[in-house]
């Protein structure tokens, strides 16, 4: 049997805590992007193949979820939304329409726009906190949403209790410059750099980590594109 590395269940919307989020970010408006940021926008989605178009200007209008699933974000936030009320946000960190997980992301995540995105979801986040203390009725809808949402329903994690992730062997200038060894003490899922394993269904090529000097070269910045508050809802973006 193959192992596998993750598993989640879809997340559980909820209606009134959608509305709360997205009744502030209404208020409150989307980022405030500067000329560079949009410049840089243009440019990294020009270099990608894509328009020369900059970093978006208004909010996405809520509107109601598909009838069934059609892909979306993969977060382990979901499996929380089925144990506790959750509401999820998205706030514009990265230029619109480019792929997630490439160095696009990563490059505008640290720079201005990431941080008028992180901002921008802290006003978002704490307008919506301060909605639940001073209207209780608020949060009471949500929970009333969520237990009968999950009412007859038991939740079980999809990642047997028993299954270990496997390891994969980092570059050797990498365990001598933080001391580890290989493989390590115990591991039977251990799995040598550029191997195989039937065991994990692993056959990828060989696994370069990034030189350590250019690590500590990396300027600081927010990284994260989505903030969570303990609320039932439906994403509510600005993407």
């Amino acid at each position: 049997m193959h192992k596998f590395h993750a598993a989640t269940w879809n997340l559980l919307a909820n209606k009134a805590g959608a509305e709360l989020l997205n009744n502030n970010m209404r208020q409150i408006g989307a980022p405030k992007f500067t000329d560079a940021d949009h410049a840089l926008a243009k440019a990294v989605r020009k270099s990608l193949g894509k328009p020369d178009v900059g970093m978006p200007t208004d909010r996405t209008p809520l509107a109601p979820p598909a009838a069934s699933y059609t892909g979306g974000l993969a977060t382990d936030t979901a499996d929380i939304s089925w144990q506790a009320p959750t509401a999820v946000l998205l706030s514009a960190a990265y230029p619109p329409g480019i792929p997630n997980h490439k160095w696009g992301v990563t490059a505008t995540a640290a720079t201005n726009i990431g941080h008028q995105a992180t901002l921008s979801a802290a006003r978002y986040l704490a307008a919506g906190a301060i909605d639940l203390i001073e209207q209780p009725n608020q949060m009471d809808a949500m929970k009333q949403e969520f237990q009968d949402r999950t009412a007859g329903i038991e939740w079980a994690s999809m990642i047997p209790d028993d299954n270990q992730p496997p390891l994969y062997e980092p570059p050797a200038d990498f365990l001598k410059a933080t001391g580890q060894s290989w493989p390590p003490t115990g591991d039977d899922l251990a799995v040598a750099a550029g191997g195989g394993d039937r065991a994990t269904g692993h056959h990828g090529g060989e696994l370069v980590a990034p030189d350590l000097n250019d690590l500590r070269r990396l300027p600081c910045g927010p990284q994260m594109t989505r903030r969570h508050l303990p609320l039932p809802g439906v994403p509510s973006t600005v993407n």
